[in-house]
């Protein structure tokens, strides 16, 4: 998760600090590959997907193709499932894809407090369970909800086969920022803050598909979304904390995707900012032996909208190195098979050990 005044449609503001920071409802703007264009027509306003009762509160799931291991998107924070369609088309020629909205975003129904990433996760799994959607996972997490596929992957290590993390929120974050010499605060403290939570109306990726802008945009405005952000952002360090304590990973291969395009300001600290956020993204990816590390050159915070072929390749190749023994360093290709692209120019290797 990342703030800045130009992208920000919720601001929040302390009343023992000074400054003013935000949390994105933007779906940033960019060019949409052709991936994007593979079918999605149900009709605007229509819920493409069923409503599954875990005992408290129905969540929304939607799934397509066939295929194990079952692939899991998880939105960021204010986000939708329909921000996936471009991915899950694509992947639904060869494996089930699945996405679903959190408590009070989209269809589902608002859940109860705390909106933590543990209860979160432990939803999501019991989400999987009530529909009969047959483990093992590939779970695909976007920044906040980055923290919620490392939870689900360390809290129930037997049903995951792998991860894809898309410019991903890291545990540790709020601290490193916070200390010098960048000193900026990103969440509010768990005891002795007080907010104020202010909304303004979202703006949207304006090249999402069509049919789901208006819908996007309908759900957004709902009271019960913004309940839903709201309360996951005011509880965003506790998440983090949990992240932390639940412990390590397990030996399952991880994908990190990193954006390319700068989103902080040019200065000095903005200059820290950009590499002090690529360092935590380099840390998510060696939280195990089997990963690998990769820049996406011509996006924004939203690789999955703004280069969705490289969101669905990394899960191929997780879906690949996951069916094979671990092995020494290795490479990675991300033009391969009948659903992908070439990629040239689009991408920068950073690490691999696949």
């Amino acid at each position: 998760m990342k703030a800045s005044a130009a992208q920000s449609s919720l601001r929040w503001v302390l009343r023992r600090y000074s400054s003013a920071l935000a949390v994105a409802l933007v779906l940033f703007s960019g060019p949409l590959p052709p991936v994007a264009a593979e079918g999605n027509s149900f009709p605007p306003y229509q819920r493409p997907g069923r409503l599954v009762d875990i005992g408290t509160h129905r969540l929304h799931l939607y799934c397509r193709g066939d295929g194990s291991p079952a692939v899991i998107m998880d939105a960021g924070l204010g986000g939708s499932a329909l921000e996936w369609l471009a991915v899950q088309a694509a992947l639904s020629g060869r494996a089930t894809a699945c996405v679903y909205d959190r408590g009070g975003y989209g269809w589902s129904d608002p859940g109860p407090a705390p909106r933590t990433s543990s209860r979160l996760a432990d939803e999501l799994y019991l989400l999987l369970q009530k529909a009969q959607v047959p483990a093992p996972y590939i779970l695909v997490g976007h920044s906040f909800g980055g923290y919620t596929v490392q939870l689900f992957a360390s809290r129930y290590p037997e049903a995951t086969r792998g991860l894809v993390l898309v410019d991903s929120s890291h545990a540790g974050q709020l601290e490193r920022f916070q200390a010098a010499p960048i000193r900026v605060k990103l969440a509010p403290s768990i005891t002795g803050d007080t907010v104020f939570v202010r909304f303004s109306p979202p703006r949207l990726h304006p090249m999402l598909p069509e049919n789901v802008k208006g819908t996007i945009y309908r759900l957004m405005l709902r009271r019960t979304a913004r309940r839903a952000m709201a309360a996951e952002f005011l509880g965003f360090r506790q998440s983090a904390d949990e992240v932390k304590q639940e412990g390590g990973l397990p030996d399952v291969p991880v994908f990190v995707l990193t954006r390319g395009r700068r989103v902080w300001d040019r200065d000095d600290r903005g200059d820290r900012m950009e590499k002090l956020w690529f360092e935590l993204q380099g840390e998510l990816a060696r939280r195990v032996p089997r990963h690998a590390h990769l820049v996406a050159l011509h996006s924004g915070h939203y690789i999955h909208l703004d280069q969705p072929q490289l969101v669905v390749n990394a899960v191929l190749k997780v879906i690949e190195v996951s069916r094979r023994a671990p092995q020494g360093p290795g490479t990675v290709e991300m033009a391969s098979g009948r659903v992908t692209t070439p990629l040239v120019n689009q991408y920068r290797l950073c690490s691999s050990t696949f």
